[in-house]
């Protein structure tokens, strides 16, 4: 009882107990409707009302234990179902099924985060973002991670990265899969990020645990197929079964992996079923890259280079098609009959023939098949997207196939000649071809100053018997190949061949016609004894007479006469018929005797003529010894012409045309002696455009090291390939000649002294 004295005092309710009574009251509205909405009755809710209760709360400092109560009640929902998704696994429910429970689930949790996060947007606004805190939505997410797919050791996520391997592997051997199952759950896992405090950057479960784990189980599954696969031995079921594998990879997993992963899983793909073995497969005997080029199996070589492509793995191709490339060129031996039964019929000696005519048909031949083998790889090329790195495998494979022929050029030139002496028998399309072939393989000699020796002397006898527009075409191809240095003296025959038309015509002798030649120009010269040969007087009377005019139009010139590449035309009465015989002058100066002689022994005509010994006999075989040409009968009979043999007119000659040509020994391939001059020639050449170069280079730069001046050197030289060694002595010489000095201090620079 209180004292009647004493004035009773109203205290007001504690603060803290107050505010516990509201906190509690509208946690529990609040807590009451977070369940619900997990259960899915969120349909009689107001939402209105549970707002303003969660604003009301952080609005009277509330915010902490409201987000930390959100969190926990969130958290025990999620224990229950990871509970229930334990059970399933420990009771081995159906892979599929326990995937779409797991989906199922996440996605729920999903839905029901977002309604949680609307009713509690105020404590994101003000509470969490003030403290830095993740949203109430991405703490559902980092709790679903935590205490479902993380929890205890990962147990579940384990489960789900292996689950979902296994509906992988068997939908790659064919059984069907659930594609928007496992994209469902391999986005989950992408929306669980390690980092919490930032969902939209950073690792994530995927990343970290189910990427690694799917690559390294894709790798094994066809690190075992492709071994498989090795095993059967045959490079086309091989190829073919590979490109089916990685279609049927990139068409599926774009449809379910993210963009980063498709990137390495068709790389890591390409690497098991691609680069581990196609260098073994490639040199499979059974159905291998040999097999597939040498029988031009096009469509096999395509599938191949797409697949090498997709693993950006050309190496093992490239080294593999430069040796086929190479076995295939090195089978063609210059020396093998089988050439001339397999070539062309214009090719082919027809009866009897010299071993120099057949070999000069083995090396027309030869050059043939290599331009056959070049179009070949061509049409290869061009079916396998003219890939500019296996156009340089071919380019350099040619290089060395051709300059492995030490008389590569000399066959080019016999191929140019036989097609020329020819062209009037080709179209025009044919002819371009030919001159095209001829530029493709002159591109790939490397002495391009050995080729131009045998031209020179093939087109100088060419020229001297008729001229031809293809000549000019071919001169004028060169040229655009490799620049006027190399046409320059060419360029300067044509010239000699026109002016001497000129010269002729004004000399106006219908039975004389004559070619005065540049001696800096033409490779041919007038042999050491020609000028002593002796004429038939009534050949000595155009040849005094033209001398006489011409040195009177130029004086101080000189003119030498080579007879050996002189030709005449003599009609004569046989028994049967008059012929017109077109012959060599020589040739021309023996049948000419029998005009004053009933027979001659070799040793009376040699005397005569004075034609030198060599030329003597292969003239005397032509009209003596040739089947369609014996102008002259021998005794004895044979194919050798001897000391001693007596030869006499032959009046029954006939042949079927008025006409006929007496061809003296066509063109052929160099003896090694006879290669060996020309290379000492060529050598010569050699020393003197080096040496033309080098002064040039140290006219112009005054002093250069010796390092430089061989690199300059070496830009310079254009129709050979000069060795550092060879440039040296030719430096060397210069010194001692001294168009160089060495610096007194340096003795590797060189000054130029004028």
């Amino acid at each position: 009882m209180i004292p009647s004295n004493r004035r009773g005092k109203i205290r007001a309710p504690r603060k803290n107990l107050t505010n516990e009574v509201a906190f509690e009251e509208s946690w529990q509205v609040l807590a009451d409707a977070i369940k619900e909405i997990e259960k899915k009755n969120a349909s009689k809710l107001s939402f209105e009302e549970l707002y303003r209760k969660s604003y009301n709360l952080v609005l009277r400092k509330h915010g902490k234990q409201l987000y930390e109560s959100v969190a926990q009640l969130v958290e025990a929902h999620l224990l229950e179902l990871k509970d229930s998704l334990n059970n399933k696994l420990a009771l081995k429910v159906d892979t599929h099924v326990f995937l779409k429970e797991v989906s199922n689930i996440w996605s729920d949790h999903l839905l029901s985060m977002r309604m949680v996060s609307d009713v509690l947007m105020y404590l994101d606004r003000v509470y969490a973002k003030e403290n830095h805190l993740p949203l109430i939505y991405d703490v559902g997410v980092n709790l679903f991670r935590d205490n479902i797919v993380k929890y205890d050791n990962n147990h579940i996520g384990n489960a789900l990265n292996s689950l979902l391997m296994e509906e992988i592997t068997n939908n790659r051997n064919g059984l069907i899969m659930d594609i928007f199952l496992v994209k469902s759950i391999i986005t989950m896992f992408e929306s669980l990020q390690e980092e919490e405090r930032n969902l939209q950057t950073g690792e994530n479960y995927y990343t970290k645990y189910f990427e690694p784990y799917y690559l390294e189980k894709t790798l094994e599954y066809y690190t075992k197929i492709s071994n498989e696969l090795f095993a059967l031995g045959n490079g086309l079921v091989y190829i073919q079964k590979v490109d089916t594998l990685i279609t049927n990879e990139q068409d599926k997993c774009v449809l379910y992996l993210p963009k980063k992963t498709y990137d390495k899983l068709i790389s890591l793909v390409g690497n098991a079923l691609i680069t581990v073995n196609i260098d073994r497969v490639m040199r499979f005997h059974a159905e291998g890259l040999r097999t597939w080029v040498l029988d031009n199996r096009i469509d096999e070589l395509k599938l191949l280079y797409n697949l090498l492509l997709k693993v950006d793995y050309l190496d093992g191709f490239l080294e593999q098609l430069h040796e086929i490339i190479m076995e295939e060129g090195m089978s063609f031996d210059t020396h093998d009959n089988q050439l001339l039964e397999e070539a062309p019929t214009h090719s082919k000696p027809k009866g009897k023939h010299s071993s120099s005519k057949k070999a000069a048909s083995q090396a027309i031949v030869w050059v043939e098949k290599v331009i056959s083998l070049k179009g070949k790889y061509d049409t290869i090329l061009k079916n396998l997207n003219n890939d500019s790195s296996i156009q340089k495998t071919i380019d350099n494979a040619f290089v060395e196939l051709l300059n492995k022929n030490p008389k590569i050029s000399e066959y080019l030139s016999l191929f140019i000649d036989e097609n020329v002496k020819k062209s009037a028998d080709k179209s025009e399309d044919e002819l371009e071809t030919m001159m095209n072939n001829a530029i493709i393989v002159f591109r790939f000699i490397k002495d391009k100053d050995v080729f131009e020796k045998y031209y020179k002397n093939h087109l100088a006898k060419r020229l001297l018997k008729s001229y031809k527009d293809i000549e000019r075409s071919l001169i004028s191809k060169f040229k655009n190949e490799i620049g006027s240095s190399f046409t320059s003296k060419l360029e300067g025959m044509f010239r000699d061949i026109n002016l001497s038309k000129e010269v002729s015509k004004k000399f106006n002798n219908k039975n004389f016609e004559i070619n005065v030649l540049t001696k800096t120009f033409w490779p041919i010269q007038p042999q050491e004894n020609c000028q002593e040969v002796v004429l038939a007087p009534q050949l000595e009377d155009l040849r005094s007479s033209f001398a006489k005019y011409y040195l009177q139009l130029h004086h101080g010139r000189n003119l030498s006469w080579a007879y050996n590449f002189g030709s005449v035309d003599i009609r004569i009465q046989f028994e049967k018929k008059i012929h017109e015989l077109n012959m060599s002058l020589y040739c021309g100066l023996i049948v000419l005797l029998f005009e004053e002689h009933d027979s001659l022994t070799f040793e009376q005509i040699e005397m005569l003529t004075k034609i030198p010994k060599t030329d003597l006999v292969r003239s005397l075989q032509s009209v003596a010894v040739a089947p369609r040409t014996r102008i002259l009968t021998k005794k004895p009979m044979s194919k050798d012409i001897k000391p001693g043999d007596v030869f006499r007119f032959n009046y029954s000659f006939s042949a079927p045309m008025t006409k006929v040509k007496v061809l003296t020994v066509a063109n052929k391939v160099e003896t090694d002696s006879e290669r060996a001059k020309t290379i000492e020639k060529v050598d010569e050449d050699r020393k003197y455009e080096l040496d033309a170069a080098i002064v040039r280079i140290m006219k112009s730069r005054k002093t250069l090291s010796h390092n430089e001046l061989i690199v300059e050197t070496v830009k310079q030289i254009t129709r050979f390939k000069p060795s550092p060694q060879f440039i040296k002595k030719r430096i060397d010489a210069l010194l001692e000649r001294e168009y160089l000095q060495r610096d007194e201090n340096d003795r590797s620079t060189y000054h130029y002294l004028a």
